[in-house]
């Protein structure tokens, strides 16, 4: 076993571990998740308030034809039939789920339907810390990844050290083995 290289390896594996628990913490600081409704009347379903700011995104999975984000001033307004009137455009649609962009402000989301949506709203509230918390966990899996891998090799790898009894010095122990190069001869200077 080579101690320096398994030291190495548990000491990335410790900063990978911390990465990872760091930026996990950001991420649900940054990250709120709407996955309940309440029903004000027969066939309207109404998320909790969604509150906005200019750097915020939200992704509705899956989206619904007969929901939308609607301005919290307007939710008394909204119907069945003049949702598309007060609902926001999402920014992007892409594989059922409608994404709003750059959004400011106090919203709910409104949906016209017969029975609990299964809709979920994410709201990361700052798309900058949102990246940077990402980044934390994908460098601290490689980190641990790595140390993972180090720690195993220094584990398997033989020392190249050679085994000398105990008691024994080093340069006891050198001086006495048998494929140890002798010892240079003395060399005389003649004088003439």
């Amino acid at each position: 076993m080579r101690k320096r290289t398994v030291i190495i390896g548990l000491i990335m594996l410790v900063i990978g571990i911390a990465f990872v628990a760091g930026g996990v913490v950001g991420l649900k600081g940054t990250t709120s998740t709407v996955s309940t409704f309440t029903q004000p009347q027969t066939g309207e379903y109404v998320s909790s308030e969604v509150v906005l700011n200019s750097t915020a995104v939200v992704v509705v999975r899956p989206s619904s034809s007969t929901g939308g984000l609607v301005p919290a001033q307007a939710l008394s307004d909204v119907n069945s039939t003049g949702l598309a009137t007060y609902a926001l455009a999402a920014s992007s649609t892409a594989g059922g789920s409608a994404t709003y962009v750059g959004v400011q402000g106090d919203y709910y989301y409104a949906i016209f339907t017969s029975s609990q949506p299964a809709t979920k709203i994410v709201i990361t509230g700052d798309v900058a810390k949102t990246v940077e918390s990402g980044i934390l966990v994908l460098l601290g899996g490689i980190l641990f990844l790595a140390g993972l891998i180090v720690t195993i090799i220094g584990a398997i790898r033989k020392s190249n050290k050679p085994k000398q009894p105990p008691g024994v010095t080093d340069a006891d122990y050198y001086s006495k083995r048998q494929d140890s190069p002798p010892p240079p001869p003395n060399t005389t200077i003649l004088q003439t």
